[in-house]
């Protein structure tokens, strides 16, 4: 059984197998070699490349060092037996490191030759090696062997080769050696050439070696006992191989004319050194011819007749042929078939070469010998070498032969004496000398020398090193003289086929049976064995003559030719020249004994051994210096392999483990990408069926029609919409359909009424020392990082939107923050939308109360990227590492990821919207990353505070907004101050100083004796861990927000849900605004602020969901808030709140608290010097949570961030600037004079003006006042704001147009004044006449560029532009004629509303696109034909009368026939129905009027206005009994409301009482249409 060993680059161990094949050891290379690497280990290195894996196959006994029978013993026989043979060998090489070590049976180290021997030893994987550290190394580079695969890719290349060739011998028209010579061919036969130069060497030695083998022809006992190495091929190999090759020679270097001189300089040879591998492989080739013939392993039947013939024809002398010629006819390739390639067994092989037997050279070997010399006879040197060599190999031949004929007359017995054995026993080596002490003349001991040379130096001799080997010539001359009666016949021949001499040189260790070797008696070999059918007797010269007939013409040709040469080479002894003494014999004429018997002479050997023999020697030392540069080169390469081999094994090995790595995270990945797959699909389920339950809703609702259930006395619970305005006020309720009482939250039943609650805080914090002490983050001061660059970060801005392969460009986990909950999920960011689904089966959401969850929107939602509005970075928990994005529809969502990083991520992959358009900045990625610092510096909008363009209230919205305050995280909610000090008043004076609280403090330090508690807290703090603070609690958390906002839902269920479901003790729930004052100014742990919703949202001072918060000490029930003295109601406080803030004393005064809260007093010097410094947890900055790793001490730190506030981004290190002084200036419309008239304008017409629309907005290009008439004629008035204001009457006569034109505040339209087309400014006559055209039957847009009319006889309602009068839409929506239409405030990009009501008692909502001049559709904002409405309003059921829309608070006002207003969304979800006055439940409501602070007004019948809150409740109602009005108008901050009636009166009221201040003088007719300017004139 043997073993396999394969060797994986993954494993880098060798796995043992049992297989039945020979002891090979297969290692297995890397799997993806490249080409070029792969090429190259298959032609240089010993391995067999299948396409995937690379083998290296090598018998275990020379990788291993084993023995040859596998039994891992190494036993002495294998050792005898192949021992001096490999010594031989390894003493050739001149790169080993190590010498022969031989194992012996007992393992003991045994010396040979004087040599130690390493015992051999066993690896753990059971591996035979001979290793000093027994350690198997991984990868080790064996002497180069040819495998089967390198036969078998030798084979390929020479049959491409051949397959040419035989191209070229069918063209019948031109001979091979045009081929071969021409042109177009050179680069091929170079390559062919090179081919047979690289292999020359170790072919000789494959096939035996040229010395071994010519002293084995030229011996006495024809014994092979030096054996070159075969590098591991067969004989049978080695014979096909020489054959091929040396037909290859033949055509490509003997009948190729080329020069080689370029090749040599390539391969680094001396000049003529390819000739000379010629010669070698040649030499070689012959006297294996030779050897073979002596043995007679081939059959003779197989030698064709024509050679059977051979010795008869060469005694008929014959013109000398061309050598060319001789080859061409001779060579096997051009006399064999591509079927014949392929020979069988070695008898087949041996009849192609050996055509007589009898000769000692055959005579295609002549013939090649011939060539050789010939062919650079140019060359003298060369030609020198080449012929003494050829002169002394064809010499011993001969003489040898000679020897022979006469040896076997006297010989009466074969040898015993088998070539195994003499192979195995060091005694039969030619080392002993004694070999040829039997010779004839010696000539064999010319060999001699040479083999011994061989054998005892592996230093190469040169030819001059060599020149004193003839001194040993041999002295049995005479004996071989005396010989007599040779008889040929007398040598005891047999018809027995012996072993050829082909097997004697290839002993494959792996093929040796030890029994075999020591007790099988191989045949006996004869010395020569003629046919039997020759003569019986024949004397020696008879012999001679047939022998040497075809060589010693050979010889004489060359002695003859090259006599010049020769004859001053080859002298005697004394120097005499031999060559002409010996003409005689040298004459075609003479007998070929004459010639031997010239050879045989004592000086014609000493010459010959002394001057040929020395050319011979270097020629066959040249051959073993290429060989040995050959096998060098080899060894390099295969270094060099191997290092490249190891490094791509490193390499493999680098790669399976990173592609192990890859696949896993892959692998990884595909899963979470299944699970986030998963996870969105039932996300989406989820969303839709959400979607679907309010839709359903929604449509039962609209068929039921029951509008009583929309009214406020109908809906018992309310909640807060996140609807914000323009100015980020939430004031929108909207009904609670997941309302309670809350019934089984309780108050608190006890109150700690001892004042100890500052102290109990301080011994909290004390104990939170340790804590600080774990984390080791203390804390010096609180000077915040001031390196922030004021500029926006200039990071990359290049457009990411590319192509992506999947659905999801990016996703990750983040957290959905809602008040006071933060909800686990997942954020994923499409290719145009952005998706947050909830992960329901997170612990915190699963532990999430249920009654928190109806209040947490966005649980499942996806919001487009067109609807994304701005994007803002935000803290959370003091890390920057939130997102803030505004929607539209004017909400926003909060997001916490884990690090910065993913925040910039995200942000890249969101469209670069920025901030919004509100503040100036702009609208890119950098933006929204940048800080708040720079975010400030780059806006314009404190500078537009200063100049009183901008309110205080829109202001300080807007430093919350950029310093990280956000609706959406209760901790860090927007922060206002208490303007107010006095609430004790019965009416408060806004114009006295005293009102106000002193807004350069903060609110801890207003009461002088509380202030100096706060001082010396400070002074006296004594840790060294927690920095000192006058305030032991904030002015903003969640705790505060929740108190001021107690009564409205969702933040009663996050009180509750914060406070284990129960309420505050009612001493503590906020009941009252003055004593939450006192509290601030006398609690020393009370020093919470104000937040927005106490300056606009009047409903969070009622109980309106009637929750029980219990009494208080004095049995007072807590409901409502108790307001001060100076306000009647909830909307008083407010209203006068918001007066307080936008006074001119607050104007002055609020930079100073602004430096206190967000500027340069926040923290630092400057806040120890105001009293100012909080809590050091409060501030952003104050720790690195980076360095906090334990999660329980990051989780305990956060929570304290949640118990103590978080205060804003300081935005400012410099005091803030105050705002600029009012200019004083008084309305018109305030002052009664007789001015108050300008302008009169008249119409020929004398139609009356049913419409006026005033779009004077200084950004137009063109400011006018269109006017229409019941007529439907239009004009286009240019206004001019600068104009005086004088009264004067203007009418159509061209005399007056010059001279006061350019003095009035309009300028009738040209058109009208030059009575010239008129067709321009008619809207056409397919008005219904049924229906009375009124104010709100037109729309004029906004750029005065568009009209759109309603009240057309086909139910269209249509767009005509103003400039030709000329129809560019008719729309169509509803089943019965249009009645009115409305449009709301534009965008900047100047889109808008279009709201159209119908008999059919429905309503429309459009979008009007500013920049195509037309209503598109919603879906597909290119369609501009027959575009769809973005929602159907419903609710009534009679003809739509009045309508009104607003887009900032984002409702939708309509009054229907003796029915009610409803308030729908712009969505077209019904809010709520306005309840009638008591006195007029059928009224009908004819005119409507929206304020920006949400005053609504509706006239009812004639002259009855209510005024109602945006929450629909009724506030006050004034009925002007002598007048029907028709037509009133709010003007731009909403304090003042202008009426017209039929009376002809104009008259100004104060809105929110609807008093009457003012009336203009009385217009000689009614007042159908009034509007106001953008610089505040009126217009009817």
């Amino acid at each position: 059984m043997s073993n396999i060993y394969i060797q994986e680059p993954a494993t880098r161990g060798k796995v043992v197998l049992d297989t039945t094949v020979g002891d090979i050891e297969i290692e297995l290379f890397s799997k993806e070699c490249p080409l070029a690497c792969r090429n190259f280990l298959q032609l240089c290195m010993d391995g067999y490349y299948d396409g995937t894996v690379f083998y290296r196959v090598v018998p275990n006994f020379i990788a291993q060092g084993g023995d040859p029978t596998g039994t891992g013993e190494g036993g002495e026989s294998a050792t005898g037996a192949f021992f001096p043979i490999n010594k031989m060998v390894e003493n050739m090489k001149d790169d080993e490191e190590y010498d022969q070590k031989t194992p012996t049976a007992s393992g003991s180290e045994t010396p040979i030759d004087g040599q130690s021997v390493t015992t051999m030893t066993r690896s753990t994987s059971n591996r035979q090696v001979f290793n000093k550290t027994n350690q198997l190394p991984p990868y080790t580079i064996s002497e180069f062997k040819y495998s089967p695969m390198h036969i078998r890719l030798l084979y390929s290349v020479f049959d491409s080769i051949e397959t040419d060739i035989r191209t070229w011998k069918s063209e019948s028209t031109k001979p091979i050696t045009d081929f071969i010579n021409h042109s177009d061919n050179q680069i091929f036969c170079a390559n062919v050439v090179h081919i047979i130069s690289q292999m020359s060497e170790v072919l000789c030695n494959a096939c035996g070696g040229l010395l071994p083998l010519l002293a084995s022809a030229t011996s006495a006992s024809h014994e092979i006992e030096i054996v070159e190495n075969t590098e591991g091929l067969s004989p049978l190999n080695a014979i096909k191989i020489l054959k091929r090759v040396m037909s290859l020679v033949d055509l490509f270097i003997l009948v190729n004319t080329s020069n080689f001189s370029e090749l040599e300089q390539e391969k680094s040879m001396p000049n003529g050194g390819i000739l000379r591998q010629c010669l070698r492989l040649t030499m070689t080739t012959a006297v294996r011819h030779c050897v073979e013939c002596r043995f007679q392993r081939f059959d003779r039947s197989l030698i064709s007749k024509t050679s059977e013939t051979t010795t008869t024809t060469q005694q008929i002398k014959t013109p000398m042929k061309d050598p060319i010629e001789s080859i061409i006819e001779l060579t096997y390739l051009l006399n064999s078939s591509e079927e014949n390639n392929i020979d069988e067994n070695i008898d087949n092989l041996l009849a192609t070469f050996i055509k007589n037997p009898e000769s000692v050279l055959q005579d295609i070997d002549i013939q090649r010998l011939r060539a050789i010399i010939y062919r650079d006879v140019d060359d003298t040197k060369q030609s020198q070498f080449l012929a003494l060599s050829i002169v002394y190999f064809v010499s011993v031949l001969m003489v040898s032969r000679y020897r022979d004929i006469i040896e076997t007359n006297q010989a009466s017995s074969s040898r015993t004496t088998s070539f195994m054995s003499a192979t195995a026993s060091p005694q039969s080596s030619i080392m002993d000398g004694n070999t040829d002490t039997t010779s004839v003349n010696g000539l064999s001991s010319i060999v001699a020398p040479i083999t011994h040379n061989k054998k005892n130096s592996n230093d190469l001799t040169t030819y001059d090193d060599r020149t004193d080997t003839g001194n040993e010539t041999d002295n049995t001359d005479s004996q071989s003289i005396d010989k007599k009666s040779l008889d040929l016949n007398s040598a005891n021949t047999t018809n027995t086929q012996y072993a050829s001499i082909a097997s004697i040189p290839i002993i494959d260790s792996s093929t040796i049976d030890q029994s075999q070797i020591s007790d099988s008696k191989l045949p006996d070999y004869p010395k020569t064995n003629f046919n039997s059918n020759e003569p019986s007797s024949m004397n020696i010269t008879e012999k001679l003559e047939r022998t040497l007939s075809n060589i010693a013409p050979f010889l004489r040709d060359i002695f003859t030719e090259f006599s010049h040469i020769l004859t001053k080479t080859l002298v005697g002894s004394h120097g005499q020249e031999l060559l002409p003494s010996g003409l005689h014999a040298l004459k075609e004429t003479a007998s070929v004994v004459e010639l031997v018997m010239l050879l045989c002479s004592q000086e014609w050997q000493n010459s010959l051994q002394k001057h040929a023999g020395l050319a011979f020697i270097e020629l066959v030392n040249e051959g073993r210096i290429l060989a040995h540069a050959s096998k060098d080169h080899v060894v390099k390469v295969a270094n060099e392999a191997d290092f490249i081999l190891n490094r791509m094994r490193a390499e493999d090995i680098r790669k399976a483990s990173e592609f192990e790595q890859l696949c896993g995270q892959t692998s990884l990945e595909r899963k979470e990408e299944d699970e986030l797959c998963d996870h969105f699909i039932i996300s989406s389920r989820q969303r839709y069926l959400t979607n679907a339950l309010c839709l359903k809703e929604k449509f039962l609702s609209q068929m039921i029609n029951d509008k009583t259930t929309y009214l406020n006395s109908s809906n018992p619970f309310w909640k807060l919409d996140p609807w914000e305005d323009d100015l980020r006020r939430r004031r929108r309720l909207i009904s609670n359909s997941n309302g309670t009482l809350h019934s089984k939250a309780i108050s608190k039943l006890s109150i700690n009424e001892n004042d100890d609650d500052d102290n109990d805080m301080i011994t909290t914090l004390h104990k939170q020392e340790y804590l600080l002490k774990q984390i080791k983050q203390k804390v010096q001061n609180f000077l915040p990082n001031n390196n922030d660059d004021d500029n926006l970060p200039q990071i990359d801005e290049k457009d990411i939107d590319q192509e992506y392969s999947g659905p999801v460009r990016y996703s990750t986990e983040c957290s959905l923050i809602c008040g006071i909950t933060a909800i686990y999920g997942t954020l994923a960011i499409t290719q145009n939308a952005m998706v947050f689904n909830t992960n329901e089966e997170d612990e915190n959401f699963i532990n999430l109360g249920r009654n928190i969850l109806p209040y947490i929107e966005n649980l499942h939602t996806k919001w487009h990227f067109n609807e994304i509005r701005a994007i803002f970075s935000r803290r959370y928990l003091l890390q920057d590492r939130a997102l803030e994005i505004f929607v539209s529809n004017r909400t926003s969502i909060m997001f916490a990821f884990a690090d910065r990083t993913i925040v910039k991520k995200v942000v890249n992959y969101l469209p670069p919207v920025g901030v919004g358009g509100r503040y100036g900045l702009p609208q890119q990625r950098r933006t929204s990353l940048a800080s708040p610092k720079q975010l400030f510096r780059s806006a314009n909008m404190t500078q537009r505070w200063q100049r009183r363009e901008i309110s205080n209230f829109e202001y300080l919205m807007y430093l919350n907004t950029i310093s990280g305050r956000s609706y959406q995280d209760l901790n860090q909610y927007p922060i206002f101050p208490w303007i107010i000090a006095d609430y004790e008043s019965e009416k408060l004076d806004l114009n006295k100083p005293a009102t106000y609280r002193d807004l350069s403090k903060p609110i801890g330090a207003l009461n002088p004796t509380r202030k100096s508690f706060f001082v010396e807290r400070y002074n006296n703090w004594e840790s060294d861990i927690i920095p000192a603070f006058h305030y032991n609690t904030h002015y903003s958390t969640a705790d505060f927000t929740l108190y001021w906002l107690i009564r409205l839902e969702p933040f009663t269920t996050y009180y509750l849900n914060l406070h284990e479901n129960k309420f505050d003790h009612p001493n503590r729930t906020f009941h009252s605004i003055p004593l939450s004052w006192q509290n601030c100014q006398r609690d020393s742990s009370d020093v919470k602020e104000l937040i927005p919703e106490l300056f606009s949202l009047p409903e969070m001072l009622n109980n309106c969901n009637q929750y029980n918060f219990g009494q208080n000490d004095d049995e007072i029930k807590i409901s409502d808030v108790i307001l001060p003295k100076w306000a009647h109601t909830p909307e008083d406080f407010i209203r006068i709140n918001r007066a307080a803030l936008e006074s001119e004393f607050v104007s002055s005064h609020l930079h100073q608290w602004i430096d206190l809260i967000f500027g340069y007093k926040q923290r630092g010097p400057e806040a120890i010097r105001a009293i100012n410094v909080f809590y050091y947890l409060t501030y952003e900055g104050a720790l690195n949570f980076d360095a906090i790793t334990n999660p329980i001490d990051r989780a305990a730190i956060e929570a304290q961030i949640k118990n103590f506030g978080q205060a804003p981004s300081q935005i400012l290190t410099e005091p803030h600037p105050p705002r600029n002084s009012a200019i004083a200036s008084n309305p018109t419309m305030h002052h009664v004079s007789p001015e108050d008239v300008s302008m009169i304008m008249k119409f020929s017409s004398n139609a009356p003006i049913i419409h006026v629309a005033a779009n004077t907005n200084p950004t137009l290009s063109t400011q006018a006042v269109i006017t229409i008439s019941n007529k439907h004629d239009f004009s286009i008035n240019k206004y001019n704001p600068n104009a005086g204001l004088s009264t004067s009457t203007y009418s159509e006569s061209p005399q007056t147009l010059t001279g006061q034109q350019t003095q009035l505040p309009l300028s009738m339209d040209s058109l009208l004044v030059l009575n010239t087309g008129l067709h321009r400014r008619h809207l056409g006559d397919n008005f219904d006449e049924r229906i009375q055209q009124r104010h709100q039957s037109f729309v004029v847009t906004a750029d005065n560029r568009f009209i759109i009319s309603t009240g057309y006889w086909d139910k269209s309602f249509r767009v005509q532009n103003t400039d030709m009068a000329k129809t560019t839409q008719v729309l169509y929506g509803h089943f019965d004629i249009v009645t009115c239409a409305c449009r709301s405030d534009i965008t900047i990009a100047g889109n808008c509303f279009i709201v159209t009501g119908s008999r059919d008692s429905t309503v429309c909502i459009w979008i009007w696109n500013g920049a195509k001049g037309a209503i598109i559709d919603k879906e597909d904002p290119n369609q501009e034909i027959n575009p769809s409405p973005t929602a159907i309003l419903t609710g009534h059921d009679t003809e739509i009368i009045c309508l009104c829309v607003s887009a900032e608070l984002g409702i939708v006002l309509s009054g229907s026939e003796h029915g009610l207003v409803l308030q729908h969304t712009l969505q077209g979800d019904i809010l709520r129905a306005f309840e009638n006055p008591s006195d007029m439940m059928t009224a009908t409501p004819r005119l409507l009027s929206l304020s920006n602070d949400g005053d609504i007004i509706v006239c009812y019948d004639r002259s009855t206005l209510c005024l109602y809150t945006l929450n629909g409740k009724l506030m006050r109602q004034a009925i002007f009994e002598e007048e029907t009005i028709q037509s009133f108008i709010l003007n731009t901050d909403g304090q003042y409301t202008v009426i017209g009636g039929d009376r002809g009166f104009v008259q100004i009221l104060r809105t929110h009482d609807l008093q009457p201040i003012y009336a203009y003088p009385q217009c000689d007719a009614s007042i159908r249409s009034l509007t106001i300017t953008h610089d505040q004139s009126l217009f009817s």
